[in-house]
Protein backbone atom coordinates (compact mmCIF):
# COMPACT_ATOMS: atom_id res chain seq x y z
CA UNK A 1 0.00 0.00 0.00
CA UNK A 2 1.28 3.46 -0.89
CA UNK A 3 0.55 6.38 1.43
CA UNK A 4 1.32 9.93 0.38
CA UNK A 5 2.63 11.78 3.43
CA UNK A 6 4.18 15.22 3.72
CA UNK A 7 6.93 16.18 6.15
CA UNK A 8 8.34 19.63 6.76
CA UNK A 9 11.99 20.43 6.31
CA UNK A 10 13.57 21.38 9.64
CA UNK A 11 16.61 23.04 8.04
CA UNK A 12 17.34 24.62 4.67
CA UNK A 13 18.82 22.36 1.98
CA UNK A 14 22.60 22.20 2.52
CA UNK A 15 23.48 21.08 -1.01
CA UNK A 16 23.63 17.41 -0.03
CA UNK A 17 20.71 16.47 2.19
CA UNK A 18 17.30 17.39 3.55
CA UNK A 19 16.42 17.24 7.24
CA UNK A 20 12.94 16.32 8.49
CA UNK A 21 11.48 15.51 11.89
CA UNK A 22 9.10 12.64 12.47
CA UNK A 23 6.88 12.57 15.54
CA UNK A 24 6.08 9.24 17.18
CA UNK A 25 2.30 8.96 17.39
CA UNK A 26 0.18 6.84 19.69
CA UNK A 27 0.02 3.40 18.04
CA UNK A 28 -3.76 3.39 18.50
CA UNK A 29 -4.16 6.51 16.36
CA UNK A 30 -4.30 6.04 12.60
CA UNK A 31 -3.02 9.58 11.92
CA UNK A 32 0.51 8.38 12.67
CA UNK A 33 0.54 5.27 10.49
CA UNK A 34 3.26 6.49 8.09
CA UNK A 35 5.38 8.17 10.78
CA UNK A 36 5.27 5.08 12.97
CA UNK A 37 6.08 2.87 9.97
CA UNK A 38 9.22 4.91 9.29
CA UNK A 39 10.32 5.04 12.92
CA UNK A 40 9.67 1.37 13.66
CA UNK A 41 10.80 -0.28 10.43
CA UNK A 42 13.43 1.90 8.76
CA UNK A 43 16.99 2.81 9.69
CA UNK A 44 19.60 5.32 8.56
CA UNK A 45 20.75 4.21 5.12
CA UNK A 46 17.44 2.62 4.09
CA UNK A 47 15.87 3.80 0.85
CA UNK A 48 12.34 5.16 0.57
CA UNK A 49 10.39 6.67 -2.31
CA UNK A 50 10.29 10.45 -1.88
CA UNK A 51 9.68 13.52 -4.00
CA UNK A 52 11.49 16.84 -3.90
CA UNK A 53 10.23 19.43 -1.41
CA UNK A 54 7.28 21.44 -2.63
CA UNK A 55 5.02 24.13 -1.27
CA UNK A 56 4.47 27.84 -1.08
CA UNK A 57 4.97 28.41 2.65
CA UNK A 58 8.29 30.21 2.66
CA UNK A 59 10.01 33.36 3.80
CA UNK A 60 8.82 36.57 2.19
CA UNK A 61 11.63 37.88 0.05
CA UNK A 62 13.03 41.17 1.39
CA UNK A 63 10.96 40.92 4.59
CA UNK A 64 12.40 43.15 7.30
CA UNK A 65 10.78 41.68 10.42
CA UNK A 66 9.56 38.10 10.84
CA UNK A 67 7.29 36.71 13.55
CA UNK A 68 6.95 32.94 13.68
CA UNK A 69 4.08 31.44 15.68
CA UNK A 70 4.07 27.67 16.03
CA UNK A 71 1.58 25.41 17.71
CA UNK A 72 3.11 22.13 18.93
CA UNK A 73 4.89 20.24 16.16
CA UNK A 74 3.99 23.06 13.78
CA UNK A 75 7.41 24.35 14.82
CA UNK A 76 9.17 22.06 12.29
CA UNK A 77 8.59 24.14 9.17
CA UNK A 78 9.21 27.36 11.10
CA UNK A 79 12.54 25.96 12.29
CA UNK A 80 13.73 25.73 8.70
CA UNK A 81 12.84 29.37 8.05
CA UNK A 82 14.60 30.52 11.21
CA UNK A 83 17.69 28.54 10.22
CA UNK A 84 17.56 30.22 6.80
CA UNK A 85 17.44 33.69 8.37
CA UNK A 86 20.35 32.72 10.63
CA UNK A 87 22.31 31.53 7.58
CA UNK A 88 21.69 34.96 6.00
CA UNK A 89 22.85 36.71 9.18
CA UNK A 90 19.33 37.98 9.89
CA UNK A 91 18.35 36.14 13.08
CA UNK A 92 18.02 39.56 14.79
CA UNK A 93 15.01 40.15 12.51
CA UNK A 94 13.13 37.09 13.81
CA UNK A 95 10.95 36.41 16.83
CA UNK A 96 9.53 32.98 17.58
CA UNK A 97 6.47 32.27 19.70
CA UNK A 98 6.03 28.55 20.37
CA UNK A 99 2.79 27.37 22.00
CA UNK A 100 2.88 23.92 23.61
CA UNK A 101 1.12 22.05 26.44
CA UNK A 102 4.34 22.05 28.50
CA UNK A 103 8.06 22.69 27.97
CA UNK A 104 8.77 18.99 27.40
CA UNK A 105 6.75 19.26 24.16
CA UNK A 106 8.85 22.16 22.84
CA UNK A 107 10.72 20.48 19.98
CA UNK A 108 13.96 22.20 18.93
CA UNK A 109 13.78 24.71 21.80
CA UNK A 110 17.46 24.40 22.81
CA UNK A 111 18.58 24.69 19.19
CA UNK A 112 16.32 27.66 18.41
CA UNK A 113 17.24 29.47 21.63
CA UNK A 114 20.88 29.24 20.58
CA UNK A 115 20.13 30.78 17.16
CA UNK A 116 17.83 33.59 18.22
CA UNK A 117 18.99 36.54 20.32
CA UNK A 118 17.89 36.54 23.96
CA UNK A 119 14.20 37.29 24.39
CA UNK A 120 13.33 36.45 20.78
CA UNK A 121 12.33 32.86 21.58
CA UNK A 122 9.12 32.95 23.59
CA UNK A 123 7.54 29.78 24.96
CA UNK A 124 3.88 29.77 25.91
CA UNK A 125 2.69 26.73 27.82
CA UNK A 126 -0.86 25.69 28.65
CA UNK A 127 -0.92 27.79 31.84
CA UNK A 128 0.19 30.93 29.94
CA UNK A 129 -2.14 31.52 27.00
CA UNK A 130 -0.91 33.75 24.16
CA UNK A 131 -3.04 36.88 23.97
CA UNK A 132 -3.51 40.04 21.93
CA UNK A 133 -1.25 42.06 24.25
CA UNK A 134 1.59 39.55 23.74
CA UNK A 135 1.35 39.99 19.97
CA UNK A 136 1.14 43.78 20.19
CA UNK A 137 4.50 43.80 22.00
CA UNK A 138 6.30 42.14 19.08
CA UNK A 139 4.39 43.30 15.98
CA UNK A 140 5.63 46.13 13.79
CA UNK A 141 3.70 47.53 10.85
CA UNK A 142 5.93 45.67 8.37
CA UNK A 143 6.16 42.34 10.27
CA UNK A 144 5.63 39.24 8.17
CA UNK A 145 3.82 36.66 10.33
CA UNK A 146 4.16 32.92 9.70
CA UNK A 147 1.78 30.57 11.51
CA UNK A 148 1.87 26.78 11.56
CA UNK A 149 -0.17 24.47 13.74
CA UNK A 150 -3.57 22.87 13.94
CA UNK A 151 -6.48 24.56 12.19
CA UNK A 152 -8.13 25.70 15.48
CA UNK A 153 -4.77 27.09 16.66
CA UNK A 154 -4.23 29.03 13.44
CA UNK A 155 -7.81 30.33 13.44
CA UNK A 156 -7.29 31.68 16.97
CA UNK A 157 -3.96 33.33 16.09
CA UNK A 158 -5.42 34.88 12.92
CA UNK A 159 -8.28 36.25 14.99
CA UNK A 160 -5.85 37.79 17.51
CA UNK A 161 -3.82 39.32 14.68
CA UNK A 162 -7.05 40.77 13.27
CA UNK A 163 -7.80 42.31 16.67
CA UNK A 164 -4.31 43.85 16.54
CA UNK A 165 -5.14 45.35 13.13
CA UNK A 166 -2.29 43.52 11.41
CA UNK A 167 -2.68 43.39 7.60
CA UNK A 168 -3.90 40.00 6.36
CA UNK A 169 -1.51 40.33 3.38
CA UNK A 170 1.35 39.92 5.88
CA UNK A 171 -0.04 36.76 7.49
CA UNK A 172 1.10 33.42 6.07
CA UNK A 173 -0.32 30.10 7.25
CA UNK A 174 0.47 26.42 6.90
CA UNK A 175 -1.92 23.78 8.25
CA UNK A 176 -0.05 21.02 10.05
CA UNK A 177 -2.16 17.92 9.57
CA UNK A 178 -2.60 15.08 7.09
CA UNK A 179 -5.40 15.38 4.57
CA UNK A 180 -8.64 13.47 5.10
CA UNK A 181 -7.82 11.17 2.16
CA UNK A 182 -4.55 10.13 3.83
CA UNK A 183 -6.35 9.33 7.08
CA UNK A 184 -9.14 7.39 5.30
CA UNK A 185 -6.60 5.43 3.27
CA UNK A 186 -4.63 4.60 6.40
CA UNK A 187 -7.75 3.35 8.19
CA UNK A 188 -8.71 1.18 5.23
CA UNK A 189 -5.23 -0.33 4.78
CA UNK A 190 -3.88 -0.26 8.34
CA UNK A 191 -3.10 -3.99 8.54
CA UNK A 192 -1.19 -4.05 5.25
CA UNK A 193 0.85 -0.85 5.54
CA UNK A 194 4.48 -1.68 4.77
CA UNK A 195 5.55 0.47 1.82
CA UNK A 196 5.92 4.24 1.94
Amino acid sequence: TFHNRHYSLTRPFDGKSYSIAIKIENMNEIKGVVSNEIINNYSIGDTILASFPAGTFQLVENGKHHLFIGGGVGITVLSSMIHELNKQGKSNDAILIHCVPSEEYAAFNTELKSILPEGQYQLFCKDQRLGKEDLEKVLKSDTQVYICGSVPFMDRIESLLGECGHPSSQIHIEAFQPTLSVIKGAVKDEAETKVL
